[in-house]
């Protein structure tokens, strides 16, 4: 993820001192860390009861504050777990946006207090999904990612998330094919490479 116009927008374990170089290089970049959970083996499931996910949610929150000096703005949940009670959590410990629901190609507004915005992202494109769960081909991957963004961007409006693991996709035999995908992506008219914030912020004015 080194292309000049990227901004990527990471969610974050287990942001501690140890990884103060990767902190400090990626804000250069100009990207963003959000709330991830505590653990990639624990998601937020309706069996929690209010205090716990209350709980957990600030843990997560004030890990990324720590490490990065920053409250996060952003909220993705692990394997996208939700209870029926997260958005509202979120909403009160002052989230803006979360990165859980596929159900839209345009960020909206969920009836929380404050409003939460909804920015959607697709599983359909995850790395995870696709090439670990599904095991599609690199060269479909490629082409598929082409395609969604393609149809999105002659609709005009819509946004784009996608999805990646380093540990998956930064692999030698597969960073071409994204690199290629990326490459045909961002050369389309109209683009706008942003984090998540930056999405959030816009549509936030678009939906006042």
């Amino acid at each position: 993820m080194s292309k000049p116009d990227d901004k990527p927008t990471l969610p974050e374990l287990d942001l501690v001192e140890s990884k103060r170089e990767f902190i400090e290089t990626f804000f250069k970049r100009g990207a963003e860390f959000t709330g991830h959970g505590q653990s990639a083996n624990r998601m937020i499931t309706s069996r929690m009861d209010d205090a716990a996910e209350t709980q957990f949610i600030a843990a997560s929150l004030d890990a990324v504050r720590g490490a990065t000096g920053a409250a996060p703005r952003g909220w993705v949940g692990q394997d996208y777990g939700e209870s029926a009670r997260t958005p509202a959590l979120l909403a009160a410990a002052g989230v803006d946006y979360v990165l859980d629901w596929p159900n839209d190609d345009q960020p909206y507004l969920l009836k929380t207090s404050p409003p939460l915005l909804s920015i959607p992202s697709q599983p359909e494109w995850d790395d995870v999904q696709q090439l670990w769960l599904r095991r599609m081909s690199m060269q479909r991957f490629e082409e598929m990612l082409v395609e969604a963004f393609t149809v999105l961007n002659g609709e005009g409006g819509r946004v784009f998330v996608l999805s990646l693991h380093p540990w998956l996709i930064g692999m030698a035999h597969r960073i071409r094919y994204l690199d290629s995908a990326l490459t045909q992506i961002l050369r389309q008219d109209g683009v706008w490479s942003a984090t998540a914030a930056d999405v959030a912020a816009h549509a936030r004015k678009a939906l006042a």
